[in-house]
């Protein structure tokens, strides 16, 4: 793990806003949406600008990074290079997203990023080596203890995605689906979301013998429910 405490470097955006309704448009979230607040003395989040840039998902052309503004306790900070899905805020005192990052010789990748409100530093963290390049929904849940994200199969020609939860802090494998079938990769069709702090769903496409999708839901820890949609989820 790094540390650091110069925020003014990644630029955030809240995953909350990426989601709300009319905000598809890189115009409308910065001007018309507004971000999670917390409580009366809670955090704000306000996305302030973006960019494109060239992105670690290296068959797309280019990405594009957010500029968020992170207000609490009468302190403003600003961080960039946010990329979706867009921060949350975690009881009052922590900021939780992801960043893009490019060092010296290093290609662009995403980093999971940690804001502490309380004395204003900011930690990054790798994104697990198994997270499938293709997908975007890497989820953190809102106590910040975990992320849910689609793994690809690292061994050589396999096409195989499956879902996998992970203890944010430590890295464990907390909850983890069976392989899939792989998908046509022209477009991310796969999708992450938590219903609760500890209640997850991840929906891994399949194309193979046709295309529907692979639903793990349950709660860490606990029971694991797989079953099968006929019709891409509609979570965003």
């Amino acid at each position: 793990m790094r540390s650091t405490a110069e925020v003014a470097r990644p630029t955030i955006r809240s995953r909350q806003l990426a989601r709300a309704a009319g905000c598809a448009a890189i115009v409308a979230i910065s001007a018309a949406c507004e971000f999670q607040r917390g409580g009366e003395q809670g955090a704000e989040i306000t996305v302030v600008d973006s960019a494109l840039v060239p992105i670690w998902d290296t068959p797309g052309d280019s990405g594009t990074v957010y500029t968020v503004e992170v207000v609490s306790g009468g302190r403003t900070q600003r961080v960039r290079d946010v990329v979706v899905p867009l921060p949350t805020v975690v009881a009052d005192t922590l900021v939780v997203g992801l960043i893009q990052v490019s060092e010296d010789s290093v290609p662009e990748e995403r980093r999971i990023f940690r804001l502490n409100l309380r004395n204003g530093v900011m930690q990054t963290l790798r994104v697990p080596a198994d997270a499938w390049a293709y997908f975007h929904d890497i989820v953190v849940s809102p106590d910040g203890r975990y992320i849910a994200y689609v793994a690809a199969d690292s061994s050589e020609d396999s096409q195989e995605t499956f879902a996998v939860v992970r203890e944010l802090e430590s890295g464990r494998i907390v909850a983890r689906g069976p392989a899939g079938a792989g998908c046509d990769c022209e477009t991310d069709s796969n999708h992450a979301r938590w219903i609760a702090p500890d209640s997850f769903e991840i929906a891994v496409e399949q194309v193979d013998p046709r295309r529907e999708w692979q639903r793990i839901s349950g709660r860490v820890g606990g029971r694991i429910r797989v079953d099968t949609l006929r019709i891409e989820p509609q979570w965003h």
